[in-house]
Formats: C-alpha cells, structure tokens, sequence
C-alpha cells in the first residue's frame, strides 16, 4: 500500500472532532496525524504531517502477527507535532522491523514540546539523506518497548545505519543530537 501526497494536521488535543456515534470528542494526547496500528510493507510518500500530538506514528504489539514490517517514509515534511510541557510525544515516534526514512524535511516541535524530532525502538532502521534540526533529541535511537520478545530475537536488531543526514541544532535546538541504545531500564534489550 502507498499512501501519498497528503497534507494531514491537527490531530491535537485543543482540537475536537465527530466521533462515529456523531458526539464532539477530543483528540487524546497521543493521536497522531498518520498512526499505524499494524502493518506490513507501506509505503509513505510526500507527506505534510503538522500540528498532531504525533506527527507519524507506527505501532507494534508482543506477538508475532502484531509487528508492524517494512515500512518507507520519505520525501515527506514533519513539523510542529508534539504537546507543550510533555517529552512523550515526537515528529516521529516508530516501533517495527525494517524501518527506511529517506529524503525527509523534520523540523521542530510545538512550541514547547520536550519531544523528539524522530524518536524510533525499530530494528533494522535505515535513516538516509534527511534533514533534521529541533527536538531535545534529533535521533533518539532507542531498545525496542511493545516488541520487544520478536524484534530483539531478530538478526537485523541491533543494525541500524544513519547516513548521508543533515542534523541542524539552532537557537533552542536539541540537548542531544544523537542518543542511540537503552531507555527503558531493560538492559537486555538495549541497541
């Protein structure tokens, strides 16, 4: 499947919608302007993902059928995501096996955001020819969190190549530009 050439935004909590039962509710903390629950083989093209809680968003679950697998992301713009006064909610924020992020603009946060401008617990990232600048980390590279029984068993975890990116750290920008291996506490697990 190949999603492209939308423009998706506010998917924020000041913003409400209609739900199905055709009630006003508001958009939890962590709705994202494209969110994969659990998917395989997607493709994500010349996107505009601005103004959510996250911008992108992929999940992966503890079993097998859950993980979420190769997975492109490219030639999109990813900006202004996140929620003031909370580090828990990024530009980009991936859990799967065969993440690919290639000529990509990411840029800062809402204002306030202690997120991150790509955040990922995947194995087998390839992070390419992107420019990155904002966030209080740029690359937080981190051990894998939902999947962590599958994807820390799989031989490409552990492998992530980082090339060829531009990381800009302005007025403001990020306290780490790179953080790469443990988060959760669960050494085991650590990149």
């Amino acid at each position: 499947i190949t999603v492209e050439g939308l423009q998706v935004r506010n998917a924020h909590n000041s913003f409400s919608y209609t739900n199905s039962e055709g009630a006003t509710a508001t958009y939890s903390d962590s709705a994202a302007s494209i969110f994969v629950e659990r998917g395989e083989n997607l493709i994500f093209r010349d996107l505009v993902l601005t103004g959510s809680g996250n911008g992108f968003f992929v999940a992966s679950g503890a079993e097998e059928a859950s993980v979420s697998r190769n997975i492109l992301l490219e030639r999109s713009s990813i900006y202004g995501n996140g929620n003031s006064g909370s580090d828990r909610h990024h530009n980009i924020y991936c859990e799967a096996v065969g993440m690919v992020y290639q000529y990509n603009y990411i840029s800062y946060l809402r204002a306030g955001s202690g997120g991150g401008a790509l955040k990922d617990r995947s194995a087998g990232n390839v992070i390419r020819y992107n420019w990155f600048e904002g966030g209080a980390r740029m690359l937080d590279l981190v051990d894998a969190q939902e999947s962590a029984a599958i994807t820390t068993v799989d031989p490409s975890y552990r492998q992530t190549f980082v090339y060829g990116n531009i990381l800009v750290n302005g007025n403001g920008g990020a306290t780490r530009l790179v953080h790469y291996g443990g988060d959760s506490g669960e050494t085991e697990y650590s990149n």
